[in-house]
């Protein structure tokens, strides 16, 4: 009689397949893991980018501020914080297009001071006979004003209507003496507060508030 034929199978018969699906679960959540890690990657750059972006504009703002207030000082009222646009009811020269309304930003502040003058054009403000800066009647202006793209500029003008951009892109200017502040920052001081629009290309989805107190030189005693 003869006996039944017995199928010999390797031992590794089959096995290659489930190898294979072993091998190509584990390299999907690999790579599920390696995408997951990129795009956390690209977003924390983002941030970053939006921060730096952020911070180099308020920078340059509060700089600029600080260096067109350098050379002024507390005399016959100045200098002043008005609303938006009013500045140029004292000096037609310094009427400007107003700030663009971006969400979440306030009206903005206009700041109006004096600047030294310089009749010689030797770069050196003017003195008088006592040695005291000789301040320009015609007042300035610290403003916000709108551009054709959308967005807003922080500007000086002076007296004469010439214009200096300070920032680009900001979103509203909001400045505080001792007197609108209900006299909670000294006299010799002003509080600047620069808000900056959300980015969302930067990832940056909320308004940005930078603030400073400048404290004005050459303070003079007022009556």
């Amino acid at each position: 009689m003869t006996s039944p034929r017995r199928c010999n199978r390797s031992p590794r018969a089959g096995f290659g397949v489930i190898e294979m699906m072993i091998s190509i679960t584990l390299f999907s959540g690999l790579l599920a893991a390696f995408s997951i890690s990129l795009r956390a990657n690209a977003g924390d750059q983002a941030l970053a980018l939006g921060e730096a972006a952020t911070r180099r504009i308020a920078d340059q703002a509060i700089g600029g501020v600080r260096v067109a207030l350098s050379q002024t000082h507390k005399s016959s009222g100045y200098p002043q914080v008005l609303a938006q646009g009013a500045a140029a009811v004292l000096n037609p020269a310094l009427a400007h297009s107003p700030a663009v309304a971006l969400a979440g930003m306030p009206a903005s502040n206009e700041l109006v001071f004096l600047q030294p003058t310089d009749a010689d054009n030797d770069g050196w403000p003017d003195v008088d006979v006592n040695g005291d800066m000789v301040l320009d009647p015609s007042p300035s202006v610290i403003a916000v004003t709108g551009e054709a793209d959308g967005t807003n500029s922080l500007i000086v003008i002076d007296g004469a209507g010439n214009r200096t951009t300070l920032a680009r892109r900001v979103g509203s200017l909001l400045v505080d003496d001792s007197a609108s502040s209900g006299f909670a920052i000294p006299l010799d001081s002003i509080r600047l507060r620069v808000l900056l629009p959300a980015k969302p290309e930067l990832a940056q989805q909320v308004v940005r508030t930078f603030e400073v107190r400048i404290k004005l030189p050459n303070l003079e005693t007022l009556p």
